[in-house]
């Protein structure tokens, strides 16, 4: 991954993780869990555990990261 858009999507996930935090302290909730960044394609995946999508979307828009599509996921995640 090229180092300056390593830095970029810390930054991003930085911030938007700050937002989500403000989000969660006026009581609402949003979390940022993960992120990828596949700089070949110039896209980055933002994994969010949250109360809404609209809520995953205040998160981006203070943080000001803008997304093309937000998506709810549902996962069955077992430890091995």
């Amino acid at each position: 991954m090229p180092r300056v858009a390593a830095e970029a999507g810390r930054r991003y996930a930085d911030d938007v993780s700050a937002a989500a935090a403000r989000i969660t302290q006026e009581g609402g909730y949003v979390r940022l869990r993960r992120w990828i960044l596949v700089p070949e394609e110039e896209t980055g995946f933002y994994l969010f555990h949250a109360q809404s999508c609209e809520a995953v979307r205040e998160a981006a828009r203070r943080g000001g990261l803008s997304f093309e599509r937000v998506v709810e996921a549902v996962s069955d995640w077992k430890a091995p």
